[in-house]
């Protein structure tokens, strides 16, 4: 989910102002500015304040092509054939496993993390 960027993939970029945090050798990443994107402010601003741990594997920012959850492209053999004609951004951010990103909006806020169910599949 980027902007809260990424579709149901197991990975998602989020490229916004947030903090850095170890926690038994996995880095987390806290949340401090509203994320661009399409979602509804108010399915935005639930993120503000949580912390989501990092992607396995991952220790830092990235660079990735991103698009938009509700407009982009659904699967990869798409986002790829987007990728050619040059549509597809390239940006900096950090990627988060969407299921655990998930699961903490839940807890935090479950109507936000019902309209990411309901609304990028």
């Amino acid at each position: 989910m980027v902007a809260i960027g990424g579709k149901a993939d197991h990975k998602c970029l989020f490229h916004m102002l947030l903090s850095l945090r170890l926690n038994r050798g996995r880095q987390y990443i806290r949340i401090l500015d509203t994320p661009p994107g399409e979602p509804p402010v108010w399915v935005r601003e639930k993120w503000l304040g949580l912390e989501l741990p990092l992607a396995d594997g991952d220790r830092g920012v990235r660079e990735a092509y991103t698009s938009e959850v509700l407009t982009g492209p659904r699967n990869r053999f798409t986002a790829a054939w987007w990728g050619l004609p040059g549509r597809l951004q390239r940006q900096s951010g950090y990627a988060v496993d969407v299921h655990e990103a998930l699961d903490i909006l839940e807890r935090a806020a479950p109507d936000a993390a019902l309209w990411w169910r309901q609304n990028v599949p």
